[in-house]
């Protein structure tokens, strides 16, 4: 008997942490760069684009001195983060994506590599 409420309870906790985990992706457009718990500098890339290649969809960004070369498919969400604009933050499009913007790449893969997939990316909007 006490199996079964320890089993039904993981199960209760298992379905939860789904749920944060869901809800997290559904607001991530409105979290300004750098700020996403538990994402922000572990799970995500965060620097400047230094080149952009419109016809295979891929950019290089520079994080300090390394760069990472970006793909974006047609999965990858891009958003405007106009937090410093004080106005909402907004979907967008792989045109906003010019050199010396900052941005944030949350990346596919499990561990950071120098090319990586992009599940979404945060264009930093000052102007």
């Amino acid at each position: 008997m006490l199996k079964s409420w320890i089993g039904m309870a993981l199960a209760v906790l298992a379905l939860g942490g789904l749920q944060l985990a869901w809800a997290q992706k559904s607001t991530e457009i409105y979290i300004p760069i750098g700020k996403s718990p538990g994402l922000s500098e572990t799970r995500t890339i965060i620097g400047s684009v230094v080149s952009v290649s419109a016809p295979e969809q891929r950019f290089t960004v520079a994080e300090g001195q390394t760069n990472y070369t970006v793909q974006v498919d047609s999965e990858t969400r891009i958003w405007l983060d106009q937090s410093a604009l004080n106005t909402a933050n907004r979907n967008g499009s792989f045109d906003a994506l010019q050199p010396e913007r900052r941005v944030e790449v949350k990346y596919k893969e499990s561990e950071r590599q120098a090319q990586v997939t992009a599940e979404w990316i945060k264009v930093e909007m000052r102007q």
